[in-house]
C-alpha cells in the first residue's frame, strides 16, 4: 500500500512485540485494498488465488461482531484461504470496517492467551489506525 514509513513502522512495531510477548507466533494485516498488507511469523501456505476471499471472508467476520474480536474455527474460510489451518488459535482483531489484525499461535490453545494478550490486541489495533 501506500504507508508513510511512520506507519509502516508503527505496524512493523506493533507485530514484533505482540510477538514477542505472547504465544502467538504469526501476525497478518489485512484490508479490503490491499489484503495482506504485513506479515509477522511462522510460513504458512496460502492459496493465492484464495486469498481476497479469505480476506473477505476475515472482514464479513469481524462485522457480524459486536465487540471486534473473535476466534475462528479451524474450518472457517478465512482460516482455509490463508493457510492457517494448521494453527491451533486464530483471532480476528478490527481494526476499522476495512482492516483487521489475525494473530495466530500453532501451539498453544486460545486458553494459555492471557486476558491481557487479549485486550492488548485491541490496543494494538488502535495504535495502527
Amino acid at each position: 500500500g501506500n504507508l508513510s514509513q511512520e506507519k509502516k513502522d508503527q505496524i512493523q512495531w506493533a507485530a514484533a512485540c505482540y510477538l514477542s510477548i505472547t504465544p502467538a507466533t504469526q501476525m497478518l494485516l489485512l484490508t479490503k485494498k490491499d489484503l495482506i498488507l504485513y506479515r509477522l511469523g511462522s510460513d504458512s501456505s496460502m492459496d493465492g488465488d484464495k486469498i481476497e476471499e479469505g480476506v473477505n471472508a476475515a472482514l464479513d467476520q469481524l462485522r457480524q461482531s459486536k465487540g471486534g474480536r473473535i476466534a475462528l474455527p479451524d474450518s472457517h474460510p478465512a482460516v482455509v484461504a490463508l493457510g492457517l489451518s494448521k494453527a491451533r488459535t486464530v483471532v480476528l482483531q478490527r481494526i476499522t470496517e476495512e482492516s483487521c489484525w489475525v494473530m495466530s499461535s500453532s501451539d498453544q490453545l486460545l486458553a494459555r492467551f492471557t486476558p491481557s494478550d487479549l485486550k492488548w490486541l485491541g490496543q494494538l489495533a488502535k495504535y495502527v489506525t
